[in-house]
């Protein structure tokens, strides 16, 4: 027998088969049969009492109970998927995100259409953006949302159409972490294996809230009171063990925390709390003054502020102009969700007005917490699950200006995480600031991420204006991320049997066209099917339809919207399009049919919101923003083994999902100036932003020779494909006429002048397992392996938005391979995994230096 955490599991087959063994020959089936019940019963009984004991836990808001329980359960029947979304749930609410994420995954797996567990796409979504997996999170949350797009007022819908943006928003931040910021973890000395939250830096004293004293515990709910405590610093360099403060503060039998103090410090406040269950409470205020030497017994704030029935909580003091207020989080209603930011003014005789809500810049429908005043900076800091964040709660803030709270803007990597990042202040001193997460690092008894812990870093001087964003940049960076962005057709669509390169109609009249077809190709793909079949393939074009069809759609509109901004902004924009085809007609005919496909996505361009495009087509004025489109045209694609040619098989050729997948057009690449840029100095050559090199003359691209195309370091599954069926511009063709030459691009960032590309001549049979000398001395990371250069430079631009070591392209057997280079070691060149990872590069390895 084998043993889990208490419980006794019999392997059953094997007690039954020696119960056996005497049984006389016709007794032995009836008995072995009443013995299988006999079992069975006991098993069930048994999972059935640790369903109903896990399922109250859960309704008790007890997760970590129910995760257990859960767990139990799933030893016994690990393939029942209630089950499994059950232990999900606990886990989640746990904070147990890699168990989470496997039974989210199993379920998913299991119900992709989300007929059993509706929500479970976007739970799966949800932990993949804690992870860290903002790509993966991205394509769930799109998913759900337009797959219940009808339910526009339902919060998951709201909610899952708001993280594909943050998600976006996620990749960048994760890429451009601010290096001047170092976060130290605090140590054992004000850190413990349970919760630390709350830090305010007064002098030299650090106030903070913990959960350590196991002598005043809440047994009801397993857990100890709250406490507030106290660490000295020297210089911050050394913390005194903490230590609790007295009585007047810390009352038994309730949580005590949440510190803060007026201007002039004569003034506290505390937040007190009693605990409804494992998970919600009922907080409440209170405030001491400092009189004749000593603090004062703590007084409650009056009723106004503490309504009765809601949490009021997190108090913090700042000053609106010249006015005090108590800025503190409620869910009391009139608010605009969950937990909202109020404020009440604070009169010259110590009374309070009544609260009033930040508004609806700062305030979601999810939850906004843990508020902090800056009053030099007049900058309002909070923690909020809802606008665009990495994960969890992030830390914004929102300045104040004529009267009002303006939207926020997230602080960045590394004070945020993709964990929960909350209770963000600013020394007395204004040298330093505090926040609190369960960020990987903290420290933990029974699992990683469970716990909060305080962490530190150094400001600048706070009266410095803040840097000024480059939102241009940003948007700019946000399209190539949707690049290569694709776009799907119905079979010989747009125009039907004709031999025109353009079309009048539009990408969105062909795409409502076509989604609304979807009926049609489950009719037509599933017909011959029997029994789980059927089903199977009409979830099949369920799943291409919204995964493929309407994503790209999406895509197309959100690249849309950047494009305005970026061009009202003085951007030149170049915009390079292919198009594809299923091999049904002859190549000729394909050919024209691809045109026709990106005259339609052109066509979407000019109709774009009244033709408010129409003006940068070609716009030579340098001051003004302007777009050029490159068109790279191609006919069919080589068939895939499991698509079908015969124009008579339309199940296979016309409406199976791989067939349709080749009927597409692409945004392959995108590239932009700045027109700022260009008026600064006639004289200089006009460079790419970020990446000054100039784009390699070929005869089929009609387009400036100075704006060079960047396209997303993300690859499709149709790369090779493509390059099978691309006929090579004639510059290329000269390139690569010799497998002798050994051609690398030198990152042009590294020289003060641009100078040609150095070329190694190597012997045939050395190509393949040989690279460019020069490239030998460190160790790279191999990025990439492309059939034509012009994609293999592209990616090396993109690349160095992001990298600042010397990037490659190194030719073997005509293959062009990007590498990244410049590393001392084998741990240094690794250590740049997770960000390919999160530009959606997962396939990158190591090159080790050749020895002589």
């Amino acid at each position: 027998m084998k043993k889990f955490a208490g419980f006794t599991i019999i392997n059953h087959r094997y007690t039954l088969r020696r119960a056996c063994q005497n049984i006389p020959q016709g007794l032995g089936k009836s008995i072995l049969f009443l013995l299988l019940l006999s079992f069975s019963s006991l098993h069930a009984q048994k999972l059935k009492t640790l369903l109903e004991d896990g399922d109250k836990a859960f309704a008790d808001n007890d997760f970590f109970g129910a995760a257990i329980y859960y767990n139990q359960a799933i030893l016994q029947d690990s393939g029942n998927i209630e089950i499994q979304y059950k232990y999900a749930e606990a886990s989640r609410l746990n904070y147990d995100y890699e168990i989470a994420k496997h039974w989210y995954s199993k379920v998913y797996k299991t119900d992709a259409q989300g007929k059993l567990f509706p929500e479970c796409a976007f739970w799966l979504a949800t932990i993949q953006k804690h992870l860290g997996q903002y790509k993966e999170a991205k394509k769930l949350f799109d998913k759900y949302a337009k797959k219940n797009k009808k339910k526009k007022n339902d919060y998951f819908v709201k909610k899952a159409i708001q993280e594909v943006a943050a998600c976006d928003y996620a990749v960048i931040l994760t890429a451009s972490p601010d290096k001047s910021i170092n976060i130290i973890h605090l140590d054992s000395s004000v850190n413990s294996k349970v919760s630390e939250y709350a830090p305010i830096l007064i002098d030299s004293t650090l106030y903070f809230s913990s959960l350590r004293n196991a002598n005043d515990r809440d047994k009801k709910n397993n857990i100890n009171y709250n406490k507030i405590y106290t660490a000295i610093t020297k210089n911050n360099a050394k913390w005194q063990s903490a230590k609790e403060l007295d009585s007047l503060f810390n009352r038994d039998k309730i949580h005590n925390a949440n510190t803060a103090f007026n201007a002039d410090f004569t003034k506290v406040y505390i937040t007190r709390c009693e605990q409804k269950n494992s998970q919600e409470f009922i907080c409440e205020m209170y405030f001491s003054e400092f009189k004749n030497g000593h603090w004062n017994a703590l007084q409650k704030l009056p009723e106004e502020i503490n309504m009765a029935g809601y949490t009021n909580t997190q108090p913090a003091v700042g000053f609106l102009g010249d006015e005090e207020v108590l800025f503190f989080a409620s869910n009391r209603p009139g608010g605009e969700g969950k937990m909202d930011i109020w404020y009440s003014k604070i009169n010259k005789d110590g009374s309070y007005e009544k609260p009033v809500n930040v508004g609806k810049k700062v305030n979601s429908i999810d939850d906004e917490i843990t508020p902090f005043y800056c009053k030099p900076c007049q900058e309002l800091f909070f923690s909020s699950d809802w606008h665009e964040g990495l994960g969890g709660f992030d830390i914004f803030k929102s300045d104040y200006k004529n009267k009002e709270f303006n939207k926020p803007k997230n602080l960045g990597v590394p004070i945020n995480s993709s964990y929960n990042d909350i209770y963000f202040s600013i020394g007395s001193k204004k040298t330093e600031a505090f926040l609190s997460s369960n960020r990987i690092g903290s420290y933990f008894e029974e699992k990683e991420t469970c716990c909060n812990d305080i962490y530190m870093f150094k400001i600048p001087g706070i009266n410095e204006p803040p840097p000024k964003v480059d939102s241009t940049t940003i948007f700019v960076t946000q399209m190539k991320l949707l690049v290569p962005l694709t776009l799907y057709f119905h079979n010989d669509e747009p125009d039907k049997k004709t031999l025109a390169t353009t079309t009048t109609k539009n990408y969105k009249k062909a795409y409502e066209d076509y989604t609304a077809m979807r009926e049609q190709y489950k009719k037509e793909y599933s017909k011959g099917a029997k029994g789980a079949d059927i089903e199977r393939a009409t979830d099949d074009i369920d799943i291409f339809f919204d995964d493929s069809v309407d994503a790209g759609m999406h895509d197309l509109e959100r690249f849309a919207s950047l494009l305005l901004k970026v061009l009202k902004d003085g951007e030149k924009v170049t915009i390079t399009m292919k198009g594809y085809c299923s091999p049904l007609a002859s190549t000729d005919y394909n050919i024209n049919l691809a045109k026709r496909r990106i005259s339609s996505l052109r066509n979407y361009f000019t109709d774009y919101q009244n033709s408010v495009f129409v003006p940068y087509v070609n716009n030579t004025k340098e001051n003004e923003g302007s777009i050029a489109f490159i068109n790279e045209e191609i006919g069919e694609l080589k068939a895939r083994s499991n698509v079908s040619d015969d124009y008579y098989d339309t199940k296979n050729s016309v409406y199976s999902p791989a067939a349709a997948m080749e009927r597409k057009i692409q945004i392959i690449a995108i590239s932009s100036v700045s027109s700022k840029q260009l008026t600064q100095s006639s004289a200089t050559p006009v460079k790419e932003k970020e990446t000054p090199r100039e784009l390699p003359k070929q005869e089929n691209k009609q387009v400036e020779q100075t704006i060079k195309p960047v396209v997303s370091p993300v690859t499709t599954e149709n790369t090779a494909i493509t390059s099978e069926k691309t006929v090579p511009p004639t510059a290329e063709k000269e390139k690569t006429q010799s497998e002798q030459i050994a051609i690398i691009k030198q990152d042009s960032d590294t020289k003060k002048k641009e100078e040609p590309p150095k070329t190694t001549t190597v012997s045939t049979e050395k190509t393949k397992s040989t690279t460019a000398t020069t490239e030998q001395e460190s160790f790279a990371v191999q990025v990439s392996s492309n059939t034509l250069l012009t994609n293999a430079e592209s990616i090396q631009s993109a690349l160095k938005l992001v990298f600042t070591q010397p990037i490659i392209i190194v030719n073997e057997g005509n293959l062009y391979k990007v590498r990244i280079t410049g590393f001392n070691s084998r741990e240094e060149a690794k250590a740049i995994y997770p960000k390919l990872e999160w530009l959606g590069i997962k396939d990158a390895f190591l090159v080790a230096p050749k020895k002589d």
